[in-house]
Parts: structure tokens; C-alpha cells; sequence
């Protein structure tokens, strides 16, 4: 049996060469849990009979650092109401932040092309430096942060910042309407608030700063706000926030089901609803889209 990418009229776009199979991710873990790889059906039924060994097979090929316990799998009735990991415990960010020193971790773009990268050394850093900020303010495991943020690395800054210690983290896309960001991260009491004051869409600069500060009015909860960019009253910038000596980050280890970050369905039926999403269940179906194909 081969493997292929084809048209709807059948025809092949794509065929991987043997050398492609024999050296790929998903030849090694069928080599490491003593499946054949073809046929492929034969594989995949293996997966979906025996979930609690392929789960944990997944965990070590991926090479999570956590404690994985005894149990990865606890059925039920309903696939739904089914627990993974129940004895397990890890941290999102830590093994995000795995990388080598000089390995190139992310890249920053707009509209005219990549703006800024950052390597996993800088950005471990970066994470030490927002964990301390962030924790001088007072959060702590299961508090929520929320973020007004663009796709920039201050933002994913902040993210990991928060999820290494076993906080929560929440966004919204600044171009939201005020009454769209409250009606999203108000249901979640974030004690922390971080927020761009500006985006950019078409080459065109807009600023959100009033929106911004409505939010904070309306959203009791907020204890404090770090800009990212730009300045209200009564706010910290980031440079205030990451202002430290802190040059390694420390991670709290949290369960398997613990909530990672919250997000929101679109809201065109009623108030948008909050989806929690687990720190275990994220990371570990990540890896397996990451770590077994081609």
C-alpha cells in the first residue's frame, strides 16, 4: 500500500519516496510500539482499540517532561465523560520552551513581512522576566490573565509567562468591538489585563486605547494592566512588567485536566460561550499531529 495526495479526479499530486516513509515520525513510532506501518488501516485500528497505550506511546515518543503516572486512560460510557492521565502532572510552557539556545522559536510579521524573531534562548528569558512581573502583581495557579494582544511575541510572551505558573490564560482579537471583549473575558474575572492600544489592518494604524480603558471599567475584576504598547492612565507598560534579573524560568506543575487558556465560540446565537481548554489534552494531541506524519 502506498501512500498519496490526490485531485478528485484521482489523479496523484503527491507521493512520498520509501526513503520519505522509512525516515518518518510515523514509521518510528510504528517502529517503537511494534505495529507495521502498512497496512495503514491496520494502524490506525490499533490506535482507536488500545487509546490508553497509544496515548501513552504518544507521550514518550513526543517526550513530554512531566510525570506521566500509571494510568493514561480511564474509560467511560460516553468518550466525553472518559479521563486520560488522571495521575499526570507537566507544565505547557516548559516543554514549549524546550528548544535549542539558538534554534529560532518564533517569527513576528505584518502585512509587510516578518518584523522580529526571537531564538529559545532570548525567549526563555523573555518568559523569566514576564513570570516575575507577573507574579510581583500577584498572579498564581488558576488565576486568569487576559490579553488584548496582537500576534506578536510579547503576546506569546505573556501566554507562556502565564501558563508556567499554572494560570490561565485568556484573548481577544483587538479589533473586537468594546462589548465584544467584555462579553468574552468579563465571564472569566481575569485579575490581570495586558493590551496593545494599537493594531494594524491594510497598512493602516487604529487605535484602541478607549476601548481598551472601557473594558477595564467595566470588568471588576482587573486588578492592574500592563500596555504593550502606548499609555493610559492607571497602567504599567511591558518594559515595567519585565524590568527584573529573573534570567530562567521556574514552572509550576499542574494536573493533566487543569485549564491552559480559554476561548470563546463566535457569539451569533447569544452570549459567547467560554471554552476551557486543559493543559495535558492541548499539548498532547499537538504532539500527536506534530510527531506522526510524514
Amino acid at each position: 500500500m502506498s501512500l498519496q495526495i490526490t485531485e478528485q479526479n484521482n489523479s496523484i499530486l503527491w507521493e512520498p519516496s520509501e526513503r520519505d516513509i522509512s525516515n518518518s515520525h510515523l514509521q518510528a513510532f510504528a517502529n517503537q510500539i511494534q505495529q507495521p506501518l502498512f497496512p495503514y488501516e491496520r494502524l490506525h485500528r490499533w490506535s482507536t482499540t488500545y487509546i490508553g497505550p497509544f496515548w501513552s506511546e504518544i507521550w514518550d515518543y513526543a517526550g513530554i517532561v512531566g510525570e506521566k503516572g500509571k494510568t493514561p486512560y480511564i474509560p467511560a460510557e460516553s468518550m466525553a465523560d472518559a479521563i486520560f492521565f488522571p495521575e499526570a502532572t507537566l507544565n505547557f510552557a516548559e516543554n514549549l520552551l524546550l528548544g535549542q539556545a539558538d534554534k529560532v522559536a518564533a517569527y513576528q510579521a505584518d502585512e509587510s513581512g516578518v518584523t522580529a524573531q526571537v531564538t529559545f534562548l532570548e525567549l526563555r528569558k523573555l518568559v523569566a522576566k514576564a513570570q516575575t512581573g507577573l507574579k510581583q502583581l500577584g498572579v498564581g495557579k488558576g488565576d486568569r490573565v487576559a490579553g488584548i494582544t496582537t500576534n506578536n511575541i510579547e503576546g506569546l510572551v505573556a501566554l507562556l509567562a502565564t501558563a508556567s505558573l499554572g494560570a490561565v490564560w485568556t484573548s481577544c482579537s483587538p479589533d473586537f468591538g468594546s462589548k465584544g471583549i467584555i462579553d468574552r473575558i468579563g465571564q472569566v474575572q481575569p485579575k490581570i489585563l495586558l493590551a496593545n492600544l494599537t493594531y494594524q489592518y491594510k497598512q493602516k494604524s487604529f487605535d484602541i486605547s478607549d476601548k481598551v480603558q472601557e473594558t477595564i471599567r467595566q470588568i471588576n475584576s482587573i486588578s492592574h494592566v500592563v500596555t504593550m504598547a502606548g499609555e493610559i492612565p492607571n497602567a504599567s507598560n511591558w518594559e515595567d512588567l519585565i524590568d527584573n534579573d529573573a534570567q530562567v524560568p521556574q514552572f509550576e506543575q499542574v494536573g493533566f485536566r487543569d485549564p491552559l487558556y480559554i476561548l470563546y465560540t463566535s457569539g451569533t446565537t447569544g452570549l459567547p460561550k467560554a471554552i476551557i481548554h486543559s493543559v495535558g489534552g492541548d499539548f498532547i494531541t499537538a504532539c500527536e499531529g506534530a510527531s506522526i506524519t510524514l
